[in-house]
């Protein structure tokens, strides 16, 4: 393979450095040593690469990475340029030992901080998907989880077509993880209810769902409440009124095992009655029957804390609600003084059978101000 370091025609060859768009498509292509995770990065045009890391064991020296491409049309030459960081990666060689262009004319050019590969065929070649390149890398530091990110620039990235009309790239880049997997996968529970307030009325839907950036998820195993471990494999449902707690945990493919993790939710009755708080005169509250049965005997409170209040502090007492309707309650007569200045603003919670509301608001001697 003929290798040439030359400035003059690398800027030929590549047009004005100005790049004008920047667009940034991510992938993460994951290595480890028995799975790979790859991923393409999306080019206009037809054209699409892909930066795959074929080596056998993330600790060795030498990583082989391809550069791999598809095309549309038959192809005569193509150009591609890829930045990466000096500082996490270095560069030993990029060939095109295997590659498309192993029957082209390869040539090389090795900066600090990219690399161009240029290949111009002797005739056409065939459209479809080959290897580009081989880049050989070694981790700087020695093996360890790392990310190397190879940025593919538009302006510099083509490939000509059998009619010499040439197809450029977006921009867009890669990130290579490799390196010894030693974290546990992470787990999320999700619920999914009709709630009232902090509890939910009705079925809950529980998913679970565990991600692991380097070697992916083996399993993930869960028990409701006091049952027995199983492993997951899609959303339940919990029905039964009450406390629940739901435990969980994931193990990766390479063994790492998450610690148990824990969420707990109620199941309750749907509370029917609504509560609207006004002041003036003391406190009313507008107390509605939201259901489709009478209710008896209703318990409810008010109470006032907070403030410097000397009458009217607790009021309570039974009501009677009809299905659909409301009821008014009054605190009893409130003298006091709550103003936010030398003392502070009372709280004022109101309690209706299952229904609670708590606000805020100024007493004035015998006015309640601010709701």
């Amino acid at each position: 393979m003929k290798k040439i370091f030359d400035r003059e025609k690398i800027l030929k060859e590549a047009g004005i450095l100005l790049i004008t768009t920047v667009m940034l498509l991510s992938t993460v292509v994951t290595a480890n040593t028995e799975q790979l995770h790859n991923q393409p990065l999306m080019l206009e045009e037809g054209w699409t690469m892909m930066i795959e890391n074929t080596t056998a064991d993330p600790g060795d020296v030498g990583h082989v990475i391809q550069v791999n491409g598809t095309w549309s049309d038959d192809i005569l030459k193509y150009y591609v340029r890829i930045y990466y960081d000096p500082e996490v990666i270095e560069i030993t060689d990029v060939n095109a030992d295997g590659c498309i262009g192993e029957t082209g004319s390869p040539y090389v050019y090795h900066f600090d901080e990219c690399f161009i590969f240029h290949v111009t065929f002797d005739d056409p070649y065939s459209a479809g998907a080959g290897k580009l390149a081989n880049i050989v890398v070694d981790i700087i530091g020695g093996p360890c989880i790392t990310e190397v990110t190879f940025c593919v620039v538009a302006e510099y990235n083509y490939y000509k077509d059998s009619n010499n009309v040439q197809h450029n790239a977006e921009v867009c880049n890669g990130i290579l993880v490799i390196g010894e997997d030693t974290t546990p996968p992470e787990t999320t529970c999700i619920l999914e209810g009709e709630m009232n307030g902090d509890i939910y009325i009705s079925n809950v839907n529980v998913t679970l769902e565990a991600t692991d950036d380097m070697s992916g998820v083996d399993y993930t195993m869960y028990k409701l409440d006091d049952g027995d471990w199983g492993e997951y494999e899609d959303t339940f449902v919990v029905s039964d009124k009450g406390e629940h707690t739901v435990y969980y945990y994931s193990v990766d493919n390479e063994g790492n095992e998450e610690d148990e993790k824990s969420t707990s939710f109620t199941i309750g009755d749907p509370c029917y009655i609504e509560l609207e708080i006004s002041g003036g005169f003391g406190v009313t509250v507008v107390v509605k029957n939201t259901g489709e049965e009478d209710f008896t005997d209703v318990e409810w409170s008010i109470i006032l804390d907070g403030g410097f209040i000397i009458l009217g502090k607790e009021t309570s007492g039974k009501v009677d609600i009809p299905a659909g309707e409301s009821v008014e309650i009054k605190s009893s007569l409130i003298l006091g003084i709550g103003l936010g200045i030398l003392t502070e603003i009372p709280t004022i919670t109101v309690n209706a059978g299952c229904a609670e509301k708590t606000t805020s608001a100024k007493v004035f001697l015998f006015l309640v101000l601010g709701l």
